[in-house]
């Protein structure tokens, strides 16, 4: 709607200036925000070589100056990956058909290498075989070992024939 002379009426004129006036200052804000942002980014730290450079032309601020931080190097990932693997146990003089136990979980038998998760504390092991009572062995499973097991005491039998009593031969 344009009057006689071809002039936009008020109103739109006033509503085209607020409009303007708003994106003029959105833009002003953005371009601070940016601009601060930018002063704000860290600066990179200077190499050990740039740092003694700086400190040797400024001896009195030299003393006072920050050293690099001096860093250990990484540990070779193998290396901690090695020590998250599971660890293999060989139980030596165990008796025939001996089971290894952790808990109730039957691991094996003890005559073959018996995986063990990675760890720093002690683990119970129980050695199980047929005539012999069950044996308590404890194993620190931060390295693959090899290990003696344990003196397994005979079950004494029970019932009619332990009660036998032995016959001299006659002949």
């Amino acid at each position: 709607e344009r009057d006689v002379k071809g002039e936009a009426p008020k109103r739109s004129r006033a509503v085209l200036l607020s409009t303007l006036v708003l994106l003029l200052g959105a833009g002003g804000a953005g371009a601070v925000f940016f601009m601060r942002r930018a002063e704000e980014s860290p600066k990179p730290i200077p190499s050990h070589s740039e740092s003694a450079g700086i400190t040797a032309m400024l001896p009195s601020v030299a003393a006072s100056a920050p050293r690099p931080l001096e860093t250990q190097p990484a540990a070779p990932a193998a290396s901690v990956a090695e020590k998250m693997d599971p660890v293999g146990v060989r139980i030596t003089g165990a008796p025939p058909d001996a089971q290894v136990y952790l808990g109730k979980e039957r691991l094996g038998p003890a005559d073959s290498e018996i995986r063990l998760a990675f760890g720093r504390q002690p683990v119970e092991l129980t050695l199980m075989a047929p005539a012999f009572k069950p044996a308590a062995l404890s194993v620190t499973p931060d390295r693959s070992q090899t290990i003696a097991a344990p003196a397994l005491q005979p079950v004494r039998a029970r019932g009619p024939r332990a009660q036998q009593k032995e016959y001299e031969n006659p002949f």
